[in-house]
Parts: C-alpha cells; structure tokens; sequence
C-alpha cells in the first residue's frame, strides 16, 4: 500500500537526528611545545586575529576586504585639576580620546593617526607587531607617538603636557575595508554586514565593533537553541 506520510516524516526526522550526531568537526591546537586534539559537533569561531584563516577552512576563498591595524594608547598620571573634566571623543578630522578615570587619579589618551603604528591587508599579525602587541615597544616608536598624541590633544586640554606617562598599550583592530579611515568610502565607516554567519554547525562572529559583542553573543545563543 502507499506509505503513511507520518511514518515518512518520522524516518526523516530519525535521520537528520543521525546525521547531526555523525557530523563533527576535528579541531586541533597547540600549547607551549605540546598540541591538542578534540571533536565537537558544533564550532564557534570567536578570534580576532586569525579569523578568516579558520574560516577558509571550512569556506574556501569566503573572503572579504580586510585591514588589520594596530593602534596605541597611553595612560597618564593624573592631577587634581583635571578630576572633573569628562570624558572626551573629537571626531573632527583627525579623531582622538582622552579618557577620565577620577577615582584612579588616571587619563587614557589617544590620538589618530598620529596612533596609528601599523596597517596592513591581513587578517593575521606579523610577529614585530604581535610583539608590540604584548608589551615590546620600540623606544623610539612609542617616544615619538606619544609626543605627537599629547601636542595634538593639548589643544583641547592644556594640562596634558604635564602629565607623566603611567603605561604604554597597543593592541590590534581587525576590520572589513580596502582604506584607512581617511578615506570616505572606507568599509571601516560601514556598521553593517557584522554578526554570525553559519554553516552546518560552524558558527563565525564577526563582532566589528568590541561593543557589538553582547548583541553577537544573543544571536548566537538563539541559533543554537
């Protein structure tokens, strides 16, 4: 006789249960002089820099224009007379922040593009600037960036030039673009195309901004209920 359709959609149902159990993915690592293996069947890609290397393993050529860039940032000793001064973002041209922590007797401040230490077209950090990353600043490049970020910013808060540098920071900006942010047709400008893209259990978080990251984090949590 003809197939009961309930009985049909049941066996599919079993099958597709089967197949998300067999589908796995082999992710492996290393740490120190040692490595690592595992499976899982579900993976989420949440790097920074390396993203698009993982991703390409699982889409080949599933590329987009992409800057990487790394940024510095100085923390000042504070003075009594800049405690009530807030926070502060100049976006006119050339952008910097200069950031009040009163209750550490601190000030973060920052200037672009005087900042900007590196920018290439890679998703991956080369290893001078990786260094830099982790703490290994060249004296004369950290020297110079920070006098030219504090004659910059002085000319909205005089003060600064008397300030004593606390600590030297960089880290890296990964971003979708062809151009620096002095271009008008920049991807960098863009706050579209971000958020998780999946692919038969393989989910990759393109965050864009580090402030999208609880929205990104939500997404995921309902493509995975």
């Amino acid at each position: 006789g003809a197939p009961n359709p309930s009985h049909l959609r049941q066996v599919i149902l079993w099958l597709a249960q089967i197949a998300m159990h067999v589908q796995s993915f082999l992710i492996s690592g290393t740490y120190g002089q040692g490595t690592w293996e595992t499976t899982a069947d579900v993976v989420v890609n949440c790097l920074w820099e390396g993203k698009q290397r993982i991703d390409n393993l699982i889409r080949p050529n599933h590329t987009s224009d992409w800057i990487t860039r790394v940024k510095y940032g100085f923390v000042l000793d504070s003075i009594p007379q800049l405690k009530g001064v807030p926070s502060l973002i100049i976006t006119h041209g050339p952008f910097g922040d200069i950031v009040n922590f009163p209750h550490d007797n601190e000030l973060y401040a920052t200037w672009y593009p005087s900042c900007l230490a590196y920018i290439g077209h890679t998703d991956q950090l080369p290893e001078e600037w990786e260094a830099v990353c982790e703490g290994s600043h060249p004296p004369h490049l950290a020297e110079r960036i920070f006098k030219q970020s504090i004659d910059a910013l002085s000319e909205y808060v005089p003060e600064l030039r008397t300030l004593k540098l606390k600590q030297i920071m960089a880290g890296s900006i990964m971003g979708q673009g062809k151009t620096d942010i002095s271009d008008r047709e920049s991807g960098l400008h863009n706050r579209h195309g971000i958020g998780v893209d999946a692919v038969d259990g393989y989910y990759s978080i393109f965050s864009g901004k580090f402030t999208s990251g609880p929205a990104n984090a939500i997404a995921l949590q309902e493509m995975l209920a």
